[in-house]
């Protein structure tokens, strides 16, 4: 296994039990069986680890979806899942001086997945869409995404994934595509 992963696999173990302003890359580089020298030449803080093991694994939820209807709900459905499963992990996260920085990253990986999902739809349904109002659709539900994620973050991921993705899923399955047609109908967008 390379220095990446291992360092990666350490910080997620440390996590368990250590909020990220308590771990420290000693720490990391000793559960990972590294040296900090090579902690420093793959990562320049723990924070930029620790921001590299959560995109990856957002990622990896997201090609595990990429070929369903709808993938955007089945991220949210499989993100929430993944963030009960690893609860300590993500509030040990989330609950440091690193709280912004992951209610960035979040925002940022919703909006992309949004994206994608918008310029599928729009190209799907032939829907000429400006870069402008690809950008505010997008936007719209990044933030509704980002902000229910981010409220079950706050409210220490007690509630459950699978209720909150059903309910995401009435409320908004099918959205994209309505919200997109209406476009076709108002003047000057």
């Amino acid at each position: 296994m390379n220095a990446e992963i291992r360092a990666e696999n350490a910080l997620m173990k440390l996590l368990e039990n250590y909020s990220l302003d308590r771990i420290t890359v000693k720490m990391i580089s000793a559960e990972a069986g590294i040296t900090r020298q090579t902690f420093y030449y793959h990562f320049l803080s723990k924070q930029k680890l620790a921001e590299s093991c959560l995109k990856g694994r957002i990622r990896q939820i997201v090609r595990n979806n990429s070929q369903q209807n709808e993938a955007w709900l089945g991220v949210f459905r499989d993100l929430l899942q993944y963030a009960v499963r690893n609860r300590n992990i993500l509030l040990n996260l989330y609950r440091s001086a690193w709280q912004d920085d992951f209610e960035k990253l979040i925002h940022a990986e919703f909006n992309d997945i949004m994206a994608a999902a918008v310029l599928s739809c729009a190209g799907r349904l032939k829907i000429p869409l400006t870069e402008e109002n690809c950008v505010f659709v997008t936007k719209v539900y990044e933030h509704i995404l980002a902000g229910i994620f981010i409220d079950c973050m706050e409210n220490g991921l007690k509630t459950d994934a699978a209720t909150v993705a059903r309910r995401l899923q009435s409320v908004l399955g099918g959205m994209v595509e309505r919200s997109l047609r209406s476009f076709q109908t108002v003047r000057g967008s």
